[in-house]
């Protein structure tokens, strides 16, 4: 089986409150992909990361 990714900090005293979240990491990716990568570099990152939508069905990786 997989790494549980959705649920791995749900164990975390007030992590559904903003700033416990932030200070366990929440919200890091988003800010590195705003502050420091460009429109470019964020779609290469997704595509590298082989994520898909949450309905299944996908897109081409090309």
């Amino acid at each position: 089986m997989g790494r549980k990714l959705l649920l791995d900090k749900a164990h975390i005293e007030g992590i559904r409150y903003y700033d416990v979240y932030r200070k366990n990491g929440g919200y890091a990716a988003a800010e590195k992909a705003l502050k420091s990568m460009s429109p470019d570099q964020v779609t290469e990152e997704v595509k590298k990361s082989g994520m898909r939508g949450r309905g299944g069905a996908g897109f081409p990786q090309d």
